[in-house]
């Protein structure tokens, strides 16, 4: 089971550490989360790896007077969770599932 958050950062384009949600990295396994998306508002080439608790972020080229708004989805294997991919259900348990969905309008 995996957790997904969205990070918006504003910053200047230089190489620096971005912290990620302590309840974010709270509810995931241990080294676990990973950076699987990014964009910005302005044309530049950016690299963005997740080292502890903290986005590492790495500009082609820096220019720290260059304003911008970073946007990093992460995701991270919930705690307990890293060998299980799918469990199985029972028929009144998918149910259920089901039945919470349907309640949220999903």
């Amino acid at each position: 089971m995996r957790f997904h958050d969205v990070l918006v950062v504003e910053c200047t384009q230089h190489n620096q550490s971005v912290p990620i949600d302590p309840r974010f990295v709270e509810v995931c396994d241990r080294d676990s989360i990973e950076v699987i998306g990014h964009t910005c508002d302005k044309p530049v080439l950016l690299g963005a790896k997740v080292w502890g608790d903290e986005i590492s972020v790495t500009f082609d080229k820096q220019q720290r007077r260059k304003h911008l708004r970073l946007v990093f989805r992460l995701s991270g294997i919930r705690r307990g969770f890293a060998d299980i991919r799918f469990t199985p259900k029972t028929a009144q348990q998918f149910a259920e599932n089901e039945r919470k969905l349907q309640a949220f309008g999903v």
